[in-house]
């Protein structure tokens, strides 16, 4: 085993990746930061302001080539984003404290303050990263040179500012995927983040894609010596013959060989590794400057002492959301490469290092690598071609810190071990509905086993379910449609299918700008105005919405999880957060079968746990096609699962005399099964006997499986759609989502003396899966004080307040 990591730190265990499972291709401490605007929520974070150790940052600019992008970029086929949107105002009621909707969010575009340069394309020298095929412990860990390359936008005042005002930053990870040029995909984020303030940069991931210093199959000396028919098994469909034999054919085959099996690094530790490195060189810039190699000052020396390290928000796409957690987990405890690992891996594998020819020569002559590591002739090559190491923790186990400020998963991967899970970072989880990429929907995996943090964790955890995304539109050079071309899918994802629910392109990434962009103003930027969508209080933009017409909420299920204060658990059916017995607590009637399921804990030697249920799982919520769950129910948190056959089954949860104070919202977590809508009357009641029901699908869209507005005459028991009927065996992708009603909704209710929580299942029959009965508070009675300036508004009985009982 190489070793690559500090002598003094511990072990960190990150997140891991199965290739069985899912293969995605797809401070300047002087400066005066831009005030933060205040407002509802401002107290919301009480997060760490991290420090940076600037003794690490090279007493000397940064060398490198930077080239300024005068032309546009050509648009992509669907990019709408060359023209503004045409938007009107959405009809929301004045602020009621019962009402589900209490304002619309702002489109992200309106109100730019800035203009934005163009695109700059660096190329800052090179890291020497680290890349392992076992994602849990490292083994076998492998040095790679990976450059510090991508485009970055910024506000064009940066460069004229006089005062020292300091500009967040924000970065993009882009998956793994053979589109040249991936990084180039997400300008259109970009641009909207520079016009209101935040410096982007987007990296450039392609050497860690074509990773394949772990690759385990044959060199050139096996390919020269196998037969034609082994080479053929290994490259069906090849014509193994072209070129002629000879040392070209033999190297072409290689290439083919390692194009086919290389991992790409499937850890993803080098992804993480390339973050940091990155906000590493930019924190160089931010000190030292940035110069050319005729040492003329370079287009980025007018950052210096403009980005602000305590302000960071990263968004991963894919393999790149499994690179974000990684760089999370390494903020506080960082990994090192050495010297001598890069030279070990020079000298076993030189052919993978001849971009560097200078370095592979200096590992020539003997094979002690501490004789090789400090020769001149090393040393000079390092310098020559512009290397440096990733940095490591310091002698206390703490490395310089970074502050993390918003994590943003793109439909990511997500395997491995569960230990060191991101600590006051908010973070959220995006779930393409039509995903055909990472068919296992591993984002779901990451929210599950990441919503809960530290008592005193106050940061939040989102999942966002977009129904009718696919995979690669998100990213502009991805034109690819993944979910069309996914033969096991559901039709209604298959955009060519009658009664398909798919979005554009254009719409996709249209939802993809409010979405990642509002996440990272409102936690980067504290730009609260996008407080009350993060809240799940406000409609999408209809600049979120196909084609800008009308609200489409319905296509975006949001799912929130307070932090630490913001939310008490009233039923999480996992005993060791509880606090007592299911059994004591909670009363069953009418329900056919049910099942407690375990988060299923994933560590070594197990990193691909799944969950156990008592007395066994539901038969509703089995789900594998082709070995792999690709369909049914995706969903892993732990949670109770209830069948019944008759209509008016129900749970009901003992609150004892339970007080809400402090919070303003009743939550819990909701997958339907079967068959593919369902309805559920949430009733509360006090000390006193005084009740009120509520009927939950007025307050949100996590009942239905399919992006279906709510008939507004609905009658109870609830009558399927026909165009479910073909998917009411489990052929949907079903997730928990959240339902979340305001408790002013109650009315009539003692708030403070809860007695009793009751959910009835109206409908005649049906499968189910809950968890996550919780009170939270989402900042309304504020939001609603700030709106009407005339203190709490009271309470009122919602438009449609519960749909009457028939039989």
């Amino acid at each position: 085993m190489i070793k690559w990591m500090d002598a003094g730190a511990a072990r960190v265990c990150l997140l891991g990746m199965a290739l069985a499972l899912s293969i995605a291709c797809s401070t300047d401490s002087k400066a005066q930061s831009i005030p933060l605007e205040e407002g509802i929520f401002s107290s919301q974070l009480h997060l760490e302001q991290a420090g940076t150790d600037d003794t690490a940052v090279p007493n000397e600019p940064v060398v490198g080539k930077v080239k300024i992008n005068t032309d546009p970029e050509p648009s992509q086929e669907g990019d709408v984003f060359d023209e503004p949107v045409t938007t009107r105002t959405l009809d929301v009621p004045k602020p009621d404290a019962a009402a589900r909707f209490l304002e619309t969010a702002p489109d992200v575009t309106s109100a730019a303050k800035y203009s934005s340069t163009q695109t700059y394309e660096y190329d800052l020298g090179n890291l020497v990263a680290t890349a392992s095929a076992d994602g849990i412990d490292f083994t076998e860990a492998a040095a790679l040179i990976a450059p510090i390359k991508g485009v970055i936008r910024f506000p064009d005042e940066l460069s004229k500012d006089k005062i020292k005002i300091t500009y967040p930053v924000i970065l993009f990870l882009h998956g793994r995927s053979p589109v040249p040029d991936s990084y180039k995909g997400y300008d259109y984020l970009a641009k909207d983040l520079a016009q209101h303030g935040y410096v982007v940069v987007s990296i450039d991931a392609a050497s860690v894609n074509n990773e394949v210093v772990t690759f385990t199959r044959p060199d050139e000396a096996d390919i020269a010596s196998f037969p034609p028919k082994t080479l053929q098994r290994w490259l069906p469909g090849v014509d193994i013959n072209s070129p002629p034999p000879g040392k070209v054919r033999i190297k072409w085959l290689l290439g083919l060989m390692r194009a086919k099996y290389a991992s790409g690094d499937a850890s993803s530790l080098a992804r993480g590794q390339l973050i940091l490195g990155t906000l590493d060189r930019l924190r160089q810039i931010n000190q030292q400057g940035q110069k050319t190699k005729a040492g003329a000052a370079g287009p980025l020396n007018v950052l210096k002492g403009k980005l602000d390290f305590t302000r960071i928000g990263i968004m991963g796409h894919s393999r790149g959301g499994h690179g974000v957690v990684n760089a999370l987990r390494l903020k506080d405890e960082r990994l090192k490469t050495t010297a001598n690992s890069l030279a070990e891996s020079i000298r076993k594998k030189p052919d993978l290092f001849e971009n560097y020819p200078l370095l592979v020569a200096a590992t020539k002559g003997t094979a002690d690598l501490a004789v090789i590591t400090v020769s001149d002739k090393f040393k000079k090559a390092l310098k020559a071609h512009n290397i440096f190491l990733a940095t490591g923790s310091k002698g206390d186990g703490k490395s310089e810190l970074y502050g993390f400020k918003g994590g943003f998963l793109l439909a990511p991967t997500y395997a491995g071990s569960d230990e060191d899970k991101p600590k006051n970072v908010p973070l959220a989880v995006l779930l393409p509905g039509c995903d055909g990429d990472v068919v296992t929907f591993d984002g779901a995996k990451a929210f599950d086993k990441n919503r809960f943090g530290a008592k005193d964790d106050q940061a939040p955890r989102y999942q966002v379910l977009v129904q009718g995304a696919n995979h690669n539109f998100y990213n502009a050079k991805w034109t690819s449609d993944d979910a069309s071309n996914y033969l096991e899918g559901p039709d209604f994802c298959k955009s060519n299918a009658k009664g398909n629910v798919r979005l554009s392109a254009d719409a996709q990434r249209n939802s993809g700008l409010f979405l990642i962009d509002s996440f990272m103003r409102y936690h980067v930027g504290r730009e609260m105005q996008f407080a009350s969508y993060w809240n799940a209080q406000a409609r999408l933009p209809q600049a979120a919405c196909p084609e800008g017409k009308g609200s489409c909420d319905e296509r975006v299920v949001l799912t929130v999880q307070k932090g630490g204060s913001h939310s008490k658990t009233i039923q999480s059916f996992n005993p060791a957060r509880d606090g007592s017995s299911f059994n004591r607590t909670v009363v069953l009637s009418g329900i056919h079968e049910h099942a407690l399921c375990d988060l299923p804990v994933s560590k070594p030697p197990n990193p691909f746990a799944v969950t156990t249920c008592t007395p066994e799982q539901l038969p509703a919520f089995i789900s594998a096609v082709g070995g792999a769950p690709r369909q049914g129910f995706l969903s892993v948190a732990d949670h109770l699962e209830l069948s019944w056959t008759k209509i008016d089954a129900s749970i009901v949860k003992n609150l004892g005399d339970l007080s809400a104070k402090g919070y303003d919202s009743l939550t819990f977590r909701i997958a339907v099964a079967r068959p593919m809508d369902q309805e559920v009357v949430v009733t509360l009641t006090d000390t006193a006997n005084q009740s009120y029901p509520i009927t939950a699908s007025n307050f949100s869209d996590a009942l239905h499986n399919l992006p279906r507005r709510k008939d507004v005459d609905v009658k109870i028991p609830v009558v399927d759609h026909p165009d479910d009927e073909v998917y009411t065996e489990g052929q949907a992708r079903i997730f928990l989502n959240m339902v979340a009603i305001p408790l002013k909704a109650f009315e009539g209710v003692d708030l403070a003396h809860l007695k009793e929580l009751k959910l009835a299942f109206p409908k005649e029959s049906g499968s189910v899966a809950i968890t996550d009965i919780e009170l939270q508070n989402f900042g309304r009675d504020e939001l609603i004080a700030s709106k009407t300036g005339i203190g709490l508004a009271s309470s009122k009985k919602p438009e449609d307040k519960v749909l009457l009982i028939s039989q």
